[in-house]
């Protein structure tokens, strides 16, 4: 597989996240997408919940690793970032955004814009891998990054974080061809 197909591969699914969000370009640091069909007070509830979880488990990761799970909610009670879903993968791949700008919105919005770049770009990957050639490496990207399944859930970050599976077959794919 040729280098420069990663760098391309990751360009383009940037662009066509960035043209495909692009209502969450003007309140990427105030406001968070929903789904147009179901709009509730509980989903925008999700989306607080999610931003308050990436920007804690950044902070602990920052701060107190060891203490991740002794989450700055439901005092006295311990290990409360265990009752919800704990994005720790998340807050990993968000943390360089965090330490910079310290804003959980952003935090959430930038996962929700990487999920569907890293979609696009872990599918593109495998189907070279597999020997597709470029223009079926784009097509089932596209067709993963932006499925309907994935904008039915757009208000629930949680949800779209699937960008690794692409990756994880990947890496089998590799370590099955290839014998590691």
């Amino acid at each position: 597989m040729r280098r420069g197909f990663g760098l391309a591969t990751t360009i383009v699914f940037a662009a066509l996240s960035l043209v495909w969000l692009r209502p969450l370009l003007s309140t990427f640091a105030t406001g968070y997408l929903a789904p147009l069909r179901d709009p509730t007070p509980l989903g925008r509830a999700d989306a607080m919940l999610t931003s308050w979880t990436l920007a804690w488990s950044s902070h602990a990761l920052l701060t107190n690793p060891l203490g991740l799970f002794d989450a700055n909610i439901f005092h006295p009670l311990r290990w409360t970032l265990a009752f919800s879903e704990n994005p720790i993968a998340s807050s990993l791949l968000v943390l360089p955004i965090h330490v910079v700008l310290g804003d959980p919105v952003v935090d959430h919005n930038a996962l929700v814009v990487l999920s569907f770049v890293l979609n696009g770009l872990g599918t593109a990957l495998l189907v070279r891998e597999l020997g597709g050639r470029l223009p079926a490496a784009w097509l089932a990207g596209v067709l993963v990054a932006f499925s309907p399944f994935r904008f039915d859930t757009i208000g629930h970050v949680h949800a779209l974080s699937t960008h690794w599976m692409p990756f994880a077959m990947l890496a089998l794919v590799r370590c099955l061809c290839r014998g590691h």
